[in-house]
């Protein structure tokens, strides 16, 4: 059962408004209509679905980057988030990437394709079909099917997935408005997922948990911060002015004015997070070990529990972290501390 679950996740891939056609003119040929105009890449809309059948049926949907041909969306259930890396291209709309328990932002889409399901394939023509890579059938079985949803009544694209003799997956797109409506049919049960709600020039809203270091009790102190993401905002500036700007006076910034977050990289494999700053981390920290060591944790801390690793390596400027009190080797990291 739980294979048939996360199958029916993997295919609630959604979307919403796209371009408006124009008028009709006679002197003009018609207007071809592509899969741009049926899955369109959205900045800052978040799309709610409801859902009725399972725990992964209900969920929203955001686009948390877009780099060109790709596309990454983030789906929030009620059961996990899933985070997937889309790319349109030679007339195919493919999933090349994707990861399950995503529950922070990291910017996947110049990951190397690992997978390659076809979504929607042109022409987008009844009859259209196309064989997935673990072998099921996927094909345009109409484009003309009136679908009905709390947002109204369309005339829509039907993709069909065939995933064994009593079981497949029905997916609807309408064009100027997207993925409105999927259907899972099996023997023992019946999965809807329906669009009914899409908010405009938004943000997604990402609470973060950051570490300040409170000299006068020689411990940490964190605060949990509503950050709201938009589609392609810099995680590393995020983090760089939330370490920058206390929550209050009597704490003190891990990181000086001047320091700047080069980059942030999780090394999925190793489930460790690195993290390059300027030089100015160390040459304008001007601390005892005790403050240095309150610092560099925060720092750790945050980002640790941010990406949900117990490992940082911290270098700055490309060379490990190197002061009077602490020192890194290429190989070594500092640990979360709860």
């Amino acid at each position: 059962m739980k294979k048939i679950l996360l199958l029916v996740l993997s295919l609630l891939l959604i979307t919403s408004c796209g371009r408006t056609p124009p008028p009709e003119n006679n002197d003009k040929p018609p207007v071809t209509v592509g899969i741009e105009d049926y899955y369109p890449f959205l900045e800052n809309t978040l799309l709610s679905y409801a859902g009725e059948g399972n725990e992964y049926a209900e969920s929203d949907i955001f686009f948390d980057f877009i780099r060109g041909d790709r596309a990454q969306t983030r789906n929030i259930t009620g059961g996990t988030t899933l985070a997937k890396v889309l790319e349109l291209k030679d007339g195919e709309l493919r999933v090349v990437a994707s990861r399950e328990e995503f529950y922070y932002m990291e910017d996947l889409t110049a990951i190397q394709e690992e997978y390659k399901e076809v979504i929607l394939k042109e022409p987008l023509v009844t009859g259209t079909t196309w064989t997935l890579p673990d072998g099921r059938q996927r094909s345009i079985t109409s484009t003309d099917t009136e679908i009905e949803t709390p947002l109204g009544t369309y005339e829509a694209l039907e993709v069909t997935t065939e995933i064994d003799d009593k079981t497949n997956m029905i997916d609807y797109y309408v064009l100027d408005m997207g993925h409105v409506f999927s259907v899972f049919n099996s023997e023992d049960f019946k999965v809807t997922t329906t669009l009914e709600k899409i908010e405009r020039d938004t943000a997604l809203p990402l609470t973060i948990r950051f570490y300040y270091p409170d000299l006068k009790s020689e411990q940490l102190v964190f605060f949990d911060e509503q950050i709201a993401f938009h589609t392609n905002d810099d995680v590393k500036s995020i983090f760089e002015s939330q370490f920058k700007n206390i929550p209050e006076n009597d704490l003190t910034p891990p990181i000086s004015e001047n320091t700047k977050i080069n980059s942030i990289l999780l090394d999925y494999s190793n489930q460790l997070v690195k993290a390059d700053f300027s030089e100015e981390l160390i040459t304008e920290m001007n601390a005892g070990s005790l403050m240095e060591s309150l610092m560099i944790q925060s720092i750790v801390n945050t980002l640790g529990n941010y990406y949900q690793v117990e490992k940082v390596f911290i270098s700055t400027d490309g060379n490990p972290y190197s002061s009077g009190h602490f020192m890194l080797q290429e190989d070594d990291y500092f640990t979360v501390i709860n």
